[in-house]
């Protein structure tokens, strides 16, 4: 029986794709209100060698772009497009609020609904994950909350 299994073990092991050396934890899409972009947060966890994220892309987005938040000169902090998100040798990237995250534009679905999302590295890895989809709460000054003291003009 050892023969057969450990031989047959060493083959599943070198057949394995890389992809599965990425895992993702945690994720979760938070839909944007009206046209706006939703964002995409959560935990990409390397257990291979250096790669990083170079795109992303989902059939229940028109477009995802990857960016990150970072504080200008004047001390203002701005989002932007970056190109990657490197990944060290078992490292992990965390896409947060106020940090590196995913946008997604142009939503084909509805609220709460669970969307792939394939993920690219440039190792030439791909690695899909289902993510569930999270409507935005409005803030208090789109709500036409009576309590909210918006005008200050008394």
């Amino acid at each position: 029986m050892r023969r057969v299994f450990l031989p047959m073990l060493a083959l599943l092991a070198a057949l394995t794709p890389a992809h599965a050396e990425i895992m993702v934890a945690n994720a979760m899409i938070k839909l944007g209100i009206g046209a706006r972009p939703a964002a995409m947060h959560g935990t990409i966890m390397n257990h291979g060698d250096a790669t990083a994220l170079i795109g992303a892309e989902s059939p229940a987005f028109h477009h995802i772009e990857l960016h990150t938040h970072q504080t200008d000169d004047k001390g203002m902090m701005r989002m932007m497009q970056v190109p990657r998100y490197e990944l060290a040798p078992h490292g992990t990237v965390k896409l947060a609020p106020g940090g590196d995250h995913l946008m997604l534009f142009g939503f084909r679905g509805k609220a709460g609904e669970t969307v792939e999302v394939t993920l690219k590295f440039a190792n030439g890895a791909a690695k899909t994950v289902t993510v569930p989809t999270k409507a935005r709460a409005k803030h208090k000054s789109q709500l036409g909350d009576a309590s909210h003291h918006g005008d200050h003009g008394h």
